[in-house]
């Protein structure tokens, strides 16, 4: 699998690079703002991108929504310091595949970055079932809406709902 790596410090594309090479995917480039990664996507057809939120020309979430509207296949993960309810509901929305805290084990950002190469139509997170509970109102969920969320953030079929 060939990934691009966006990020706005050296040091954590060296990191992120590193851990991705190590768990046998390819690193095709590494970008330091939305206009590196765009040409950087034009030139290498990336399989997975990997993209911090705060970037010095824009947010990670403008990438995300530019290449979720060119492919649906291309896997997106949002990597972030913030926890916010607010951004994991924004990564959600624009297209992402998965949404990691930068304090997550590394375990988990490649468990993320796993899951979003199999299924890069879906969306997880490590407390998504939680934040559409907190931010219920704002998306006038069911309960039964809910309990289908619930089921597939579990992976579960829904069959046996």
């Amino acid at each position: 699998m060939r990934v691009l790596i966006v990020d706005d410090h050296a040091v954590v594309r060296h990191g992120l690079k590193s851990a991705i090479q190590t768990h046998g995917y390819e690193v095709v480039a590494v970008a330091g703002s939305i206009n590196e990664a765009k040409a950087f996507m034009a030139q290498t057809n990336p399989d997975a991108i990997i993209v911090d939120i705060n970037l010095p020309d824009g947010s990670g979430l403008e990438i995300a929504q530019w290449v979720r509207s060119l492919s649906r296949t291309v896997a997106i993960v949002i990597l972030t310091l913030n926890e916010k309810d607010e951004f994991v509901i924004a990564a959600m929305k624009a297209g992402a595949s998965a949404f990691v805290n930068k304090s997550a084990p590394l375990a988990d950002f490649l468990a993320a970055v796993d899951h979003a190469l199999l299924s890069p139509a879906t969306f997880s997170a490590q407390d998504l079932v939680g934040a559409l509970n907190r931010k219920i109102d704002t998306f006038n969920l069911s309960q039964r809406e809910l309990q289908i969320l619930t089921t597939l953030h579990l992976g579960q079929p829904l069959k046996e709902l």
